[in-house]
């Protein structure tokens, strides 16, 4: 009887399943409003070695490598600084390849934008003894509210006529979120200083027969008022800054000037610094909505 061989081959199955993305802050939409410096999250988990990379605007920000990322997955984090970026619609993408070159990609954009921070400020009328100065800003075309800065945003050492006061004072929308300057467009909008008797305060619209009318610009663009820096007009002194004095760790606004003060977490995730403060979160002028998220991770941190 012949006998036949017979060879059986056991063909292993290669790998094909790619990582899984667990965790990618910040989120697809994000206001990063005053935010200089952003650090960027993401857990990703894979039996295999991952190797992992983020682009902002195409530039990687620097891949990094980690091993044994099963089930509850390997953290990864870069950071990127904003204050080379202009101002508007930025794109992060975050990519993910295990040892077998199974890749995945995940898009988030988002949106940067600057606060406009009034840092030095002087008037020289009207002589009370005592002032309550606030700055508005307004819509030229339609004389709305667009912006304002009063005592609860720093201005409050801003108390007597003839001094020049170091201050550090954020405007808010009407909504009490930092002002968006990039929802402006090119309205022409123009600068206000109210000595302020009466409540309500900003954001809301002073009364004239209440208050004084301290000093009014010029309209201009937001473009042109950030290329000035000064303000000077007879009664008033003042030097505005368009910047991003914020750190961004978390999809979180910063606390409201209503709220209590923040303490941070014994592992900090704030840079040094400190100022007045109100939401860097979701204004209706860029319409995206993270102004619900909880209050956990912005402060300042030292100006350029």
């Amino acid at each position: 009887m012949r006998r036949v061989l017979c060879l059986f081959v056991l063909v292993g199955c290669a790998d094909s399943t790619p990582p899984e993305i667990l965790t990618f802050t910040p989120s697809i939409d994000a206001d990063l409003r005053g935010a200089g410096m952003v650090h960027i999250r993401a857990t990703v988990a894979d039996e295999n070695t991952i190797t992992a990379d983020v682009t902002v605007d195409g530039v990687s920000l620097g891949e990094a490598r980690e091993s044994s990322c099963e089930e509850t997955g390997c953290d990864f984090k870069w950071e990127w600084d904003t204050t080379e970026s202009p101002a508007g619609a930025h794109e992060i993408v975050l990519v993910a390849r295990d040892a077998s070159d199974n890749g995945i990609h995940e898009v988030h954009p988002v949106v940067v934008d600057d606060l406009v921070t009034i840092t030095e400020m002087r008037v020289t009328e009207p002589n009370d003894e005592l002032l309550e100065i606030e700055v508005y800003l307004f819509d030229d075309a339609t004389d709305a509210l667009v912006g304002c800065a009063g005592s609860r945003q720093g201005l409050g050492p801003v108390d007597e006529a003839g001094v020049r006061y170091p201050v550090d004072a954020s405007l808010i929308d009407p909504d009490r979120f930092h002002m968006s300057p990039l929802g402006l467009g090119d309205r022409l909008v123009r600068f206000e200083v109210w000595e302020d008797d009466d409540d309500p305060v900003c954001p809301t619209v002073p009364n004239a027969s209440l208050n004084d009318l301290v000093a009014v610009t010029p309209a201009r663009p937001v473009s042109e008022w950030k290329t000035m820096g000064s303000i000077a007009v007879p009664t008033a002194d003042l030097e505005i800054v368009f910047d991003r004095p914020l750190a961004l760790y978390d999809d979180a606004p910063p606390p409201t000037p209503e709220d209590p003060p923040y303490t941070p977490d014994p592992d900090p995730i704030f840079d040094s610094g400190g100022g007045a403060g109100c939401t860097a979160g979701g204004p209706a002028g860029l319409g995206i909505g993270i102004a619900g998220l909880g209050l956990l991770g912005i402060r300042r941190r030292r100006r350029r």
